[in-house]
């Protein structure tokens, strides 16, 4: 996980774009600040190379339903940004200390609970998941790296669907088939996302968790 660089990029004269967080294989997460609303915000930001103006216009109408979407303990997309480069998601941020699952799961090794709190900690993303499903939604972008657990021990799980979008659209540009073991072979195949989808990652999350 890389931390914190400091360069610092607007957005329409009103996101101003902070220190990085992480990269992952699509994005790169960093902390902002809305100076309009006076307000702490997540910034995601796509790797330069993947962006042009066909998948900013295939990325925004996929996520358009996860727009203004109140989703407890799930990253708010509260706007979008394509200013003809560069491609930016901004995330509501909650303005609390968030750990992700993998360094967290480092973290309770070695305690003599960690089970239970493994055991509690799967609980807490199944009711996430059924939420979601509530508002007919799907999370589909479960990593080590996209959940986080919070000082007070709430989960929250990170940017929605951002790596069914990527895989649908890069299909014939990449090698997804061992990378991807949290996609289950029916979305590889029609590119249908539903419950189901969910419910196979959290599966595969469950037995590395366990």
């Amino acid at each position: 996980m890389d931390i914190k660089t400091s360069k610092e990029k607007r957005i329409r004269s009103r996101y101003i774009v902070k220190d990085k967080l992480f990269s992952d294989v699509f994005y790169t997460l960093y902390d902002g600040f809305d100076a309009q609303e006076s307000n702490a915000v997540y910034v995601l930001k796509f790797h330069s190379p993947l962006v042009s103006p066909q998948f900013a216009d295939f990325c925004i109408q996929a996520l358009q339903s996860y727009l203004y979407q109140t989703l407890p303990n799930v990253f708010q997309l509260i706007d979008m940004e394509y200013d003809g480069e560069d491609l930016f998601l901004l995330y509501k941020n909650e303005n609390v200390s968030l750990i992700s699952l993998d360094l967290y799961l480092n973290k309770i090794q070695a305690d003599p609970d960690s089970a239970e709190k493994r055991y509690k900690l799967l609980l807490k993303i199944s009711r996430i998941i059924f939420n979601l499903e509530e508002k007919r939604l799907t999370f589909g972008n479960f990593s080590l790296n996209n959940i986080f657990v919070t000082d007070d021990h709430r989960v929250i799980l990170g940017p929605s669907k951002i790596n069914l979008i990527c895989l649908e659209y890069f299909y014939s540009k990449l090698d997804i088939f061992d990378a991807s073991i949290f996609i289950p072979p029916e979305f590889l195949k029609s590119f249908q996302a539903s419950i189901f989808t969910d419910v196979y990652s959290f599966g595969v999350l469950a037995f590395y968790i366990v």
